[in-house]
């Protein structure tokens, strides 16, 4: 854990440098995880973080959406999004691959913020039915100044229903959002990475 306050102080004074309205919010990363790398992305929008690691992970073992289900506690809440193994071709690539993918989706509607966990393996070619090795390439993108509603739309996230809220009906979320580009001062209930 030490390793990771480090990373988490250093982080979060890159991100206050860089305008953005608040250190990241911290999530656990596994001490065996690798080719761990920070990104602050303060230019455009959205601004944010994201944190990438690797794991040597059998598949189809999940430990990171676990562990972070533990560590986001209200006012995150949880969204199913693709919380099961999808398998598809990626012809972006050359030569093509396929992807066994995952993906996560919390938001914090208080702070105006989503975290978006997507795990990955690849196997070489486009017809393999399990990863080629043990490699999990892990990507946490934590998303500032959202309408949370707006996002979980367009992911197509299934949210409890007691968290949703009208479209139609304004909220402090959607009077906020402008104000969340602007530089500030961390606001309450905000925690660091």
């Amino acid at each position: 854990m030490k390793h990771t306050a480090v990373l988490s102080a250093a982080f979060a004074a890159i991100a206050l440098g860089c305008g953005l309205s608040g250190p990241p919010t911290p999530v656990p990363i596994p001490r065996d995880a690798t080719d761990v790398s920070h990104i602050v992305v303060s230019v455009g929008t959205p601004r944010g973080y994201r944190t990438e690691f690797t794991l040597q992970v059998d598949f189809p073992a999940s430990p990171v959406p676990e562990l972070y289900a533990k560590a986001l506690q209200a006012p995150w809440t949880q969204c199913d999004w693709s919380p099961e193994w999808r398998t598809f071709v990626d012809t972006k690539t050359n030569p093509a691959r396929t992807v066994h993918q995952q993906l996560h989706f919390w938001f914090n509607r208080d702070a105006a913020r989503t975290l978006e966990l997507l795990t990955r393996y690849y196997s070489a070619g486009n017809s393999a039915r399990k990863p080629d090795d043990n490699k999990q390439r892990v990507v946490v993108t934590e998303l500032l100044g959202q309408n949370v509603d707006e996002r979980i739309s367009k992911l197509g996230a299934n949210c409890p229903a007691k968290e949703l809220r009208s479209n139609s009906t304004p909220h402090s979320d959607a009077r906020r959002a402008s104000s969340q580009d602007q530089p500030s001062s961390a606001r309450a209930g905000e925690r660091g990475r």
